[in-house]
């Protein structure tokens, strides 16, 4: 497939999202060039990573799963591999 100058290959995309969906965009000078206006407060941010120093300092997994999902609340952890049940398979 042609797109403007160049060749588009099959599944590549051309453009992509660069903001959170509670993210607002503010233009800059450049028409093309926008800056975030993030909603996240900064002091609440440095304390949630401080905690998570902490937990990591002394290994407290529980404590550092609770942060993550407070820093990043879209995050979904895939199950490892010994909490996903087996699937029992036939001998031949």
């Amino acid at each position: 497939m042609r797109t403007g100058d160049r060749l588009k290959r099959g599944g590549e995309e051309l453009s992509e999202e660069l903001f959170h969906p509670s993210e607002e965009p503010r233009p800059t000078r450049h028409g093309k060039i926008f800056l975030a206006n993030c909603k996240v407060e900064q002091f609440r941010f440095e304390e949630k990573i401080a905690r998570l120093r902490e937990a990591c300092e002394v290994f407290d997994e529980p404590a550092m799963r609770r942060i993550l999902f407070e820093l990043v609340p879209e995050y979904y952890r895939a199950p490892s591999a010994e909490e996903v049940p087996r699937i029992a398979t036939a001998s031949p």
